[in-house]
């Protein structure tokens, strides 16, 4: 368990990047798919196979994004 004044381990997270209901999330697999909690720079990488790295809250399924890789 974290200490709290220390910001969560970073995890990284390979799927798709698809709108749903207007918000943008992280489809993982057929049945899976995570919340982007930033919407920020992440349109243009919609429909794309990507790497997200960041932080999974898990009580919400949404991740905190740091980063988003494209994947060739």
């Amino acid at each position: 368990r974290n200490p709290p004044d220390q910001a969560p381990t970073t995890q990284s997270f390979t799927g798709k990047i698809v709108k749903d209901g207007g918000k943008f999330v992280l489809k993982v697999a057929s049945n899976t798919t995570y919340e982007l909690e930033n919407q920020q720079g992440v349109e243009p990488f919609q429909n794309q196979t990507v790497k997200v790295i960041g932080n999974l809250d898990t009580d919400s399924n949404t991740i905190r994004v740091v980063k988003i890789e494209l994947l060739s």
